[in-house]
């Protein structure tokens, strides 16, 4: 059986390309077959799950995100976490260098810096969305069938 056999499967319309499938697998599971098997099975159960509908969507979201927290751990970014506590602890950082202190200023401006994209991203597209309306009225200013609102 070839993989196209697959119903709905298009290897051409995916998330993640098979070179970098490739790449990480090689990585991840070299000389560990059965790494390679539980994790094709918890992809089945996932890709299942999103089959099912609506309720099976959520448990699969659920479980990706589940296992975002269980890769965390394995991150540099947990390692420099642990090694900035560590350094707390023992007293040998500012106050303005405490974690606590640097991972919320971070926070904030990350999420400072995203909402303010999305809000100038939603502004440019209502002003194009404007100019294509205008656009399509021509020069009388109105469609058929369709009221304008007055200023006053």
């Amino acid at each position: 059986m070839d993989i196209s056999e697959f119903v709905g499967y298009d290897p051409d319309d995916t998330l993640v390309d098979s070179e970098t499938w490739e790449t990480l697998f090689e990585d991840w599971m070299s000389g560990d077959p059965a790494a390679a098997e539980i994790l094709g099975r918890v992809m089945l159960l996932i890709r299942e799950a999103i089959e099912s509908g609506p309720e099976g969507n959520a448990k699969a979201i659920n479980t990706v995100t589940e296992s975002m927290h269980q890769m965390f751990v394995h991150t540099e970014t947990f390692k420099a976490a642990r090694s900035l506590w560590i350094l707390s602890l023992d007293g040998r950082i500012t106050p303005q260098n405490e974690p606590e202190e640097v991972l919320t200023a971070a926070i904030e401006r990350g999420l400072k810096e995203t909402v303010g994209a999305r809000r100038r991203s939603a502004s440019r597209k209502a002003r194009m969305k404007n100019r294509r309306t205008r656009s399509k009225e021509g020069p009388g200013g109105g469609s058929p069938g369709i009221e304008r609102e007055s200023g006053g």
